[in-house]
């Protein structure tokens, strides 16, 4: 009696044991998302009163919906000599009718007021070159406390999407760099994409 008691009991632990080797063979339903970052770069080009012009040099991280913020540059020069401006940017990219050229729209703050402390543009082509008011569509912007004519163009962004994605030796190990807890612990990040049972 106490021998088939005992039998009954490895059957039982057997039968347990079979549905976790063949579910290890199973690929995971888990899915990593990669995040990834869009950057643009491009130049818009103004004349200077004081002569040349003033080049703008923006760089700014571009989201899905090509909404965008980042950065300007400003170099050109002043009545007192060679100047540099920096500026906020906020805005996004659309396109002409034509569906080729991309155009903007952008609002720039400067933390310092040199004849404005903002200026903003709507909808205006990218279609010109760098430190030149002769070639492209001029648009004329706006800004803050200035009453006299702001004409403007813009070059063609560049694009460059990153992989921002890190890469981790396994789960554990990506659940530690996030500092533990649950949510860390659902992620995928790290696990293989298909366990297999170990050899005999």
């Amino acid at each position: 009696m106490r021998k088939s008691r005992i039998i009954s009991a490895c059957v039982a632990v057997a039968a347990l044991a079979v549905p976790s080797v063949a579910s290890a063979d199973v690929a995971r339903q888990c899915t990593t998302t990669v995040e990834s970052t869009t950057t643009a770069t491009f130049n818009a080009t103004q004349p200077s009163g004081a002569g040349g012009n003033w080049v703008h040099h923006f760089t700014v991280t571009v989201k899905s919906d090509r909404t965008f913020s980042g950065t300007n540059v400003i170099t050109g020069m002043d009545y007192n000599g060679p100047a540099t401006v920096n500026e906020t940017v906020t805005g996004s990219f659309g396109k002409a009718a034509d569906g080729t050229t991309d155009t903007i729209t952008v609002h720039a703050v400067r933390p310092v007021n040199l004849y404005t402390d903002a200026w903003s543009v709507a909808d205006a082509p990218m279609d010109g070159v760098a430190d030149r008011m002769d070639v492209g569509t001029v648009s004329n912007a706006t800004a803050n406390g200035v009453t006299w004519d702001l004409p403007i163009t813009f070059t063609a962004p560049q694009f460059l999407t990153v992989d921002g994605g890190t890469d981790y030796a396994n789960h554990g190990e990506y659940v530690e760099a996030m500092g533990g807890g649950k949510i860390a612990a659902q992620k995928c990040v790290g696990m293989p994409i298909k366990s297999k049972a170990p050899k005999a």
